[in-house]
């Protein structure tokens, strides 16, 4: 993120920055008017055939039916992002601060008209890292991530995406948040986030 997304029209700007037969890279901007307020970058792979040495994967979690839901925004906070997902907790809460465990279901699309795709879906989740793990009171911290990376071994599938998340807070008001993602079907990748954290 470079700076605020306004509410009203924006533009996306998308090119292949380093084509290839094997790998490319892609990159791409939204901007209002001229001006750039987000920028992410992508590597494209080809696929091959690991299936028979495949190894290494997270033991998959307990699925979003097995939870039973609890209070989705806790006592106090205005409506916004929060509403826009469904969640269910299997470790944490967002009003308990440390670690967390949570799968989530996007119930708008982020464009008008379009269903979300397994990885954009995987990406709204793999975003919310920083509260599923808020190792500080939300009430009287900030802490907002910079960047969101994300390593994928294989491509999510479906709706529900989880994100098992923790946090560390440094001695400079910097921190950083490490993710582990997982679709219905089990382990997909890693997150991590960069985090300014600050008292509000």
């Amino acid at each position: 993120m470079i700076g605020p997304v306004p509410a009203g029209d924006v533009r996306v700007r998308a090119v292949v920055e380093r084509p290839g037969r094997a790998v490319e890279l892609l990159a791409a901007e939204l901007l209002v008017g001229e001006r750039a307020v987000l920028r992410a970058r992508a590597w494209r792979i080809v696929v091959g055939d690991t299936a028979a040495v495949a190894l290494g994967a997270a033991d998959p979690l307990p699925g979003p039916d097995t939870v039973t839901a609890r209070p989705e925004r806790p006592t106090g906070w205005l409506p916004g992002f929060l509403d826009t997902v469904e969640w269910r907790w299997l470790r944490g809460w967002l009003a308990e601060p440390g670690p967390g465990t949570v799968w989530g279901r996007q119930r708008v699309p982020l464009v008008a008209g379009e269903q979300p795709s397994p990885l954009q879906r995987l990406a709204v989740v793999a975003d919310s890292g920083n509260g599923a793990a808020s190792p500080l009171d939300l009430r009287a911290w900030l802490f907002v991530n910079t960047e969101l990376t994300l390593h994928l071994h294989r491509p999510p599938r479906g709706e529900w995406i989880a994100v098992d998340a923790s946090t560390v807070v440094g001695p400079t008001g910097l921190g950083t948040v490490s993710g582990v993602l997982f679709d219905a079907d089990g382990h997909v990748g890693r997150s991590a986030q960069e985090l300014i954290v600050r008292p509000r």
